[in-house]
């Protein structure tokens, strides 16, 4: 559990903020059950007084990234993630968290939809690196 609360010079203004999560394609999250960047996600907001939101939607399934050379990793996640409809990113920081980064291809993919439809920064979290 994370112990220390999250600082930032934004702190005043929290309504600007928004923590999302990473998502996993619907075949996977039903394989699984839960998709662990959500539930991590959730934790952070919680225990740092901000709002959470699911913003972003898997368009299709994709391989796993960490078997993968860093060609097939782009080619593997171009284009994969929309905005889900009726959400709201415009002016937002957005805090994106994901439990695992190997060379930061996901982030790099979501974060250009988020900042495509106007959220003012992109912040982003992994928990581990592999």
């Amino acid at each position: 559990m994370l112990a220390k609360k999250f600082v930032t010079p934004y702190t005043a203004d929290k309504t600007s903020i928004l923590v999302t999560c990473l998502p996993l394609h619907k075949s996977r999250k039903r394989w699984r059950g839960f998709n662990q960047s959500e539930t991590i996600a959730k934790i952070f907001a919680i225990q740092n007084s901000l709002p959470y939101s699911e913003t972003l939607v898997r368009l299709r399934a994709t391989k796993v990234q960490k078997d993968l050379d860093r060609s097939a990793r782009l080619a593997n996640m171009e284009n994969c993630f929309g905005l889900l409809a009726n959400t709201f990113v415009r002016g937002k920081i957005i805090i994106l968290i994901d439990d695992v980064t190997t060379t930061g291809t996901s982030f790099r993919e979501a974060s250009k939809i988020l900042k495509q439809k106007g959220a003012k920064e992109v912040w982003c979290v992994a928990i581990a690196q592999d």
